[in-house]
């Protein structure tokens, strides 16, 4: 299976959809995105939190997909006790644009990872649905 069908796949089963694309909800896809499409700028808290979620995919192994996955929500987690433990003041929130550009350069650092966002047209309450998946840590 390749790598981009197996990402799907585990954020259908993280956002609890079906298996059967006819049953998805209408107007409800999972888009891959593409090295580049958002812009990353380094620094050397991004390396350091990309390590530390490196040595946490084995916990996040989802248990119907089988796959390990890391959503905005769970980054925002990691990053708000990096920051902590760094000594900043500052913290952020799962729909913030910066998690999101660290989820960019953490898929865009390994190539193991990718990263979806779940996209529901008819039901835009501005929920930003992100996803890192690495598709080599499986169980």
């Amino acid at each position: 299976m390749a790598k981009v069908d197996v990402a799907r796949r585990a954020a259908r089963a993280y956002y609890g959809f079906s298996e059967n694309p006819s049953q998805f909800p209408r107007g409800t896809d999972v888009e891959v995105y593409r090295k580049g499409e958002i812009p990353v700028k380094e620094s050397m808290f991004l390396a350091a939190l990309a390590q530390e979620v490196g040595k946490h995919w084995n916990d996040c192994v989802g248990p119907q997909s089988r796959t390990a996955r890391l959503s905005n929500f769970d980054l925002a987690h990691f990053a708000n006790k990096l920051l902590e433990k760094q000594g900043a003041k500052k913290r952020v929130k799962p729909e913030d644009n910066e998690v999101i550009m660290w989820m960019a350069y953490i898929a865009e650092s390994d190539p193991r990872v990718s990263l979806l966002r779940v996209v529901r047209e008819s039901k835009d309450d501005g929920t930003v649905r992100a996803l890192l998946v690495n598709t080599e840590v499986t169980i």
